[in-house]
């Protein structure tokens, strides 16, 4: 299901865009805290992906731009060439992040997605943006971005409006009351595939009010089609989850261009 949270009449494809920055992020690790008494005794349940490297997922997250841009062309959109802005001075103007994709960080750097995960368990990511291309602020939408007026006023510049995509790509399901994906309570489809637990797009006007943005975003986790995992090594109080990373990459990309065309019909509504 997809909603929106502002109305969508920047969505319209009614000029020329741009897309500067598409940001994937990929949970890595998950420490499950459990749930009831008995689990405050016990060591918290490591859950790692292993057999994707940052190689692969800066792959799928440039594929996924492609994907993306690709949905917008077939939507009726006419997207404007990154280098049409890459030299504008309000573009180089922009605070960039340094690059987090060189480590793990915590989920609290994309905290503003909703994950497939709940309170009870810690999350590691890798943060990726399409193209190399520098990632502003820290991920989060909204008010965690540099600031709207900076991107509004990049879409002055360009005569253009500005596109933003985001999303969160998981790999285990973890509640409060099971101790790993793996249990009688949680073994379905959603913990063995790719997920995408958060996705969102939203449109900047072309000019320099820092309006609030029309966005579009998922209200459901997006699930693969079947189990990418290769192998479960289970050790104490650690689960490798060892990852075909063919299958990862087509899933992830596959679903997030479903995403993506999603987001285009319903702005033609």
């Amino acid at each position: 299901n997809i909603i929106t949270t502002s109305h969508l009449g920047p969505f319209k494809p009614d000029m020329p865009a741009v897309l500067p920055m598409v940001v994937i992020s990929f949970q890595t690790e998950v420490t499950e805290k459990g749930g009831g008494m008995t689990s405050l005794l016990s060591t918290p349940d490591v859950i790692r992906l292993d057999g994707i490297t940052p190689i692969l997922m800066q792959k799928i997250t440039d594929e996924a731009q492609e994907a993306i841009e690709a949905a917008l062309i077939a939507g009726g959109w006419q997207i404007m060439p990154f280098e049409k802005i890459a030299e504008l001075d309000v573009y180089k103007s922009w605070v960039k992040t340094p690059d987090p994709s060189v480590e793990e960080v915590k989920r609290a750097f994309f905290s503003a997605g909703k994950g497939a995960n709940t309170l009870s368990s810690k999350e590691l990511e890798r943060v990726f943006v399409g193209g190399h291309r520098p990632l502003v602020g820290n991920g989060m939408v909204l008010g965690g971005w540099t600031g709207s007026m900076a991107l509004c006023k990049i879409g002055q510049a360009a005569g253009a409006k500005v596109i933003l995509f985001r999303a969160l790509v998981n790999f285990a399901t973890v509640t409060a009351n099971n101790a790993g994906i793996f249990t009688s309570a949680n073994r379905s489809e959603k913990a063995e595939s790719v997920q995408i637990s958060s996705a969102e797009m939203q449109i900047y006007p072309p000019d320099a009010s820092g309006a609030t943005p029309a966005r579009l975003n998922t209200d459901q986790v997006v699930v693969g089609p079947g189990s990418m995992i290769k192998e479960i090594q289970k050790g104490k109080g650690a689960t490798i989850i060892v990852a075909d990373p063919e299958r990862y990459e087509k899933d992830t990309v596959e679903a997030i261009r479903s995403i993506a065309m999603g987001f285009v019909a319903q702005a033609k509504k």
